[in-house]
């Protein structure tokens, strides 16, 4: 399965500025099998404009988009109650269990880990820093503010 890595900016894109496949796949510090550009890089974009309005996160256009205000609450708002679920789960755990580990603790920490932020996800880069989640790049993402399309890719992970 293949994840897509969007690279943006807050300014337009120059030639010079694209990243390449190589430059993703040797610094970026995931573990990573595979990076290509994607084939269809108006597919690519296209769906991500549609996840954009289906969700109402903000108004995407052919070369841009723009996160609205209540973005972040709105993209939180079903993870935010999983990681609750999750939390109580272990908050609940029997002092033997944390004593005498049979597995559950991990698995408990595991899925707190994955409600915060979903790794096997879509991945942004801005301009040219090492790509992050999209739950990493929704909580710091500047609001109300244009973001450009640059290189989009397609990464494995292995």
């Amino acid at each position: 399965m293949y994840n897509n890595i969007f690279q943006v900016s807050t300014e337009p894109f120059t030639s010079d500025r694209l990243a390449t496949a190589i430059e993703v796949l040797y610094f970026a510090n995931l573990p990573l099998s595979d990076v290509r550009s994607v084939e269809d890089r108006a597919y690519a974009l296209q769906d991500f404009k549609k996840w954009m309005k289906t969700n109402k996160y903000g108004n995407c256009d052919s070369n841009r988009f723009i996160l609205k205000t209540e973005a972040p609450e709105l993209y939180f708002k079903e993870q935010y109650l999983e990681f609750l679920r999750a939390a109580i789960k272990l908050v609940v755990l029997p002092k033997e269990d944390f004593i005498r580990e049979n597995g559950s603790l991990h698995n408990l920490m595991y899925d707190l880990e994955s409600s915060y932020e979903r790794v096997l996800n879509t991945y942004v880069m801005v301009d040219s820093d090492e790509p992050i989640t999209m739950d990493a790049f929704i909580r710091t993402a500047l609001l109300d503010t244009p973001y450009y399309f640059g290189s989009v890719f397609e990464c494995r992970f292995g």
